[in-house]
Parts: structure tokens; C-alpha cells; sequence
């Protein structure tokens, strides 16, 4: 077998693939047997009983927990492999990481990596199983929600190096407290023999050293402007778009230059030239390989929009710490003077629209978090009624509403089925501004002319 299959739709090759029937809260792998079978599917990993009689040709194995066994071939297959592994988690920048550390490397190893971010229990087998014996080198993300789940991931991903990137609110409703979650995702490590890791956040560093205690084979790799740490920030002036970083190895200065200033992508970087300092990559090409880097899709992606305005598209992340670097990024563009921040709920935290204005307000930098509750934000109002009730409470400025028709769409189909004639082509949702576009004008109008 060549591919490992969960998802039906996804097949491309059947005479060649496994397909693992898991069972899920909203569907089930097992119904999607019939389909995969009449579509030349012939191989089955399934968990409840299926009569062999409707599928003559299939081998099905039968086995107690399908994902488990997925997990355990995954694990299985990579210890069939002695190459450098980089094992990457945290809350912020694991994909920017991954897929930076790839375009930094790529001319230096055969590099297999997680596609797109599979760092699931789910994901995290798949991206194994694709290592193969020409590659030297594998980049695997590993994500979790919630205390537990950590352990499974470690035992499949075995890192010879592991990276913990940033620490942040995503997910935080899965742990009771902020240790707990950053112990749990510690776990990835216990058997590397190295970690890269920041030393600029005392509360992070603090647990992170006192694990170390109980697990001090592992070689600590850390980032920060402490003496001491293994590369050491020295400076980071940034002028223009640009920043110029002079940073201290245990040997040597190094002098950089960025192609951004924002602090995310300042972190982000930092934490692979660590593991190029790791790998052995000589200090003299890291120059050259950081002009190679370019910005990810969704991740602070700055466009141009119509009327001469631009768009940060920052859609990917979805917590605080993300949203304030996006905001971070957003100050710093200086050819408008006027800015807006779109905000939809940010779900993982756990906290309403008003919790997350509040955790603004809480910010410690006068200046930032007066410049910061000065935007006007802007909901989607997925939630009947939840963004116009924050617009009348003041925590929005407006909010976009777009109507469900689902009855309407119902009716035309039920309509349709039952005439036989196709329901005419009808755009059923019309988003809609609430307040209505005209009453924000004048109160835009009203404001500017009052600071007159």
C-alpha cells in the first residue's frame, strides 16, 4: 500500500490506497465503504462489523479502534527512518516555521513535511507516512486542544530535534491553566535530543527550565537577549519595512538583514536560524538563504484593494496573541490614515466578542492599547443578532449581517422537485450593514467635523 485514506474524497488512486474507516461526531468512515468499493477501492481498516459477502473482492480488517491503528502503523513506518526529524508545536507559528524552514533548506536536504498544517491526531500519521527512503530530512507539526493528547503524537513522532514556538490563547479553553498547556505540549520532547525554544517570556522559560530538570538529556537551544542564551538578540533596529538584527552565537557575531519588521516574522525567523545554527548550517550563507523567504497565504498577507486601500489578510490564526501581532503588522503600514479591523468570534478562546475588546483594554502599553481601541471593528454577524447587540453596547463600531435562508432555499427546491421545472437562478443572501451604511457616513462626518 502506497496511501493512507480517511477522507472519500480525497481517493486518486484505489488500487494502491488503505482506507481507514473512523468514526466521527457528525459522520461515520463506515458509510462511505459502499462508495469507495463501487469506485475500485479494495483495501479496508474498519472497526465495527461489515458482512464480507457485499464486498467479495475487498480484504477488510477488522480491527478495535481504527484511528489507533492508524496511529500505530504511522508510528511504525517512522521508525523505520534514521533521519533528522524536527518536531514543531506551540500555539503561534508552527506552519510559518515549517514551511520557512523548507525554503531555507531545501537546497541542502531532501525535505519531507506536514502538508498544509495536518498536525492533528489524524494529521500527524498521515504526514508520517509519507517519509520515504530518499529524504534526509522531515518537518512535522503536532497540535493539540486539550491535556492528553500530546502523549499520542510523541509516541508516533519520535523528533530528533524538537522547536516550541510561541505560546498563546489558542486552544486555551482545553487546559485548566497556561503551565498545564505549554507541560502538555513539552511532552513532544521528551526523547529529542534537542530544543529550540524562546527565552524572552519569564513565565514561559520558567516552566520550561524546570522541566528541563527532569528531563536534562535533552540539549536546550534558546533564543533570547539574555546573556547566555544560545543565540542571543544583540540588536533589532527596524527601519522601512526592514530590520537589521546583529545576533550572538556561542562563537561568533552575525549581522542580518530582514525583509520585515513586524515582531511575528522577527520570531518566527529567529527560531530558524536557531535550527539552522543547530543543523550546522554556516553563519556566512544564512544571508543568503534568508533572502529566499516569502510570506505564507492568510498569514499577514498585505494586498492591494480597490479604491486605493490595502488588505492584511491574517485569516488563518484564530486567538489573541495572533490578532495583536496582525494589529502589530497593520500599525506599521503608513500609507493610510485611516484603519479598520474586521473581526469574526474567535472561537478557541472561549471568551464573547466583549471579553475580547476587554482583553485590549487590559493592555499594559498605554500607547499601544489606546491606538488599538481607537480602530473601529467591524463583526460578521454569524450569530443571529450576537454582533448587533455588541454594536448597541459600543464593543463594535458596526457589524455585517448576513441572513440565513435556508428555509427559503428549502421551499424552492421542494418547489422544484415537485414541478419539474428548476427554480430560476436567485441570490438568496444579502449581506447587509447594521448600522446601515448611510447612518455610519454621517456619524463619520459628524465626528470629523466635531474634532474641527
Amino acid at each position: 500500500m502506497e496511501q493512507l485514506l480517511t477522507d472519500s474524497r480525497r481517493l486518486v488512486y484505489p488500487e494502491t490506497t488503505l482506507f481507514f474507516a473512523l468514526p466521527g461526531s457528525r459522520r461515520d468512515g463506515h458509510d462511505f465503504i459502499p462508495e469507495l468499493y463501487a469506485r475500485g477501492l479494495r483495501q479496508f481498516v474498519v472497526s465495527i462489523d461489515i458482512d464480507p459477502g457485499a464486498f467479495p473482492q475487498a480484504n477488510i480488517i477488522r480491527v478495535e479502534d481504527s484511528l489507533k491503528a492508524l496511529q500505530e502503523l504511522a508510528g511504525f513506518h517512522r521508525q523505520q527512518f534514521d533521519i533528522p526529524l524536527v518536531g514543531i508545536t506551540g500555539s503561534n507559528g508552527k506552519t510559518v516555521v515549517k514551511e520557512w524552514l523548507n525554503q531555507l533548506l531545501e537546497d541542502r536536504f531532501r525535505i519531507v513535511r506536514s502538508p498544509r498544517s495536518y498536525n492533528s491526531q489524524i494529521g500527524v500519521p498521515l504526514s508520517l507516512w509519507q517519509i520515504q527512503p530518499v529524504h534526509q530530512l522531515a518537518l512535522i507539526e503536532a497540535g493539540i486542544s486539550k491535556t492528553g493528547e500530546m502523549q499520542t503524537l510523541e509516541s508516533m513522532i519520535r523528533p530528533s530535534l524538537g522547536i516550541l514556538t510561541s505560546i498563546g490563547e489558542a486552544h486555551d479553553q482545553g487546559f485548566p491553566d497556561r503551565k498545564t498547556k505549554i507541560l502538555e505540549k513539552l511532552r513532544l520532547f521528551v526523547r529529542a535530543d534537542a530544543l529550540i525554544y524562546s527565552d524572552d517570556l519569564p513565565e514561559h522559560s520558567a516552566v520550561i527550565k524546570n522541566w528541563h530538570k527532569k528531563n536534562a538529556a535533552v540539549r536546550m537551544i534558546s533564543i533570547g537577549r539574555e546573556a547566555g542564551a544560545s543565540l542571543q538578540i544583540k540588536s533589532a533596529e527596524k527601519s522601512k519595512g526592514q530590520t537589521r538584527l546583529s545576533l550572538q552565537t556561542e562563537t561568533d557575531t552575525v549581522s542580518l538583514l530582514l525583509g520585515f519588521e513586524d515582531d511575528a516574522s522577527i520570531q518566527n525567523t529567529l527560531t530558524c536560524l536557531a535550527t539552522l545554527f543547530y543543523l550546522q548550517i554556516p553563519q556566512e550563507e544564512w544571508q543568503d538563504r534568508l533572502n529566499r523567504l516569502s510570506p505564507l497565504a492568510m498569514r499577514m498577507e498585505l494586498k492591494s484593494g480597490i479604491h486605493h486601500c490595502s488588505v492584511i489578510n491574517d485569516s488563518y490564526s484564530a486567538d489573541i496573541s495572533s490578532l495583536r501581532l496582525a494589529l502589530d503588522f497593520l500599525f506599521q503600514q503608513k500609507q493610510h490614515p485611516r484603519r479598520t479591523l474586521i473581526l469574526s468570534d474567535i472561537l478557541e478562546t472561549g471568551k464573547t466578542p466583549e471579553e475580547l475588546r476587554k482583553a485590549f483594554q487590559e493592555l499594559d502599553d498605554l500607547a499601544m492599547r489606546t491606538r488599538w481601541l481607537a480602530l473601529p471593528f467591524l463583526g460578521i454577524d454569524g450569530v443571529p443578532m450576537t454582533g448587533q447587540n455588541d454594536v448597541r453596547r459600543g464593543t463594535l463600531t458596526a457589524t455585517i449581517i448576513v441572513p440565513t435562508n435556508t428555509g427559503t432555499a428549502i421551499e424552492m427546491l421542494a418547489r422544484g422537485l415537485s414541478s419539474g421545472v428548476n427554480p430560476p437562478e436567485t441570490t438568496l443572501t444579502a449581506a447587509q450593514s447594521f448600522p446601515a451604511l448611510d447612518e455610519l457616513a454621517r456619524k463619520r462626518r459628524a465626528k470629523a467635523s466635531g474634532a474641527q
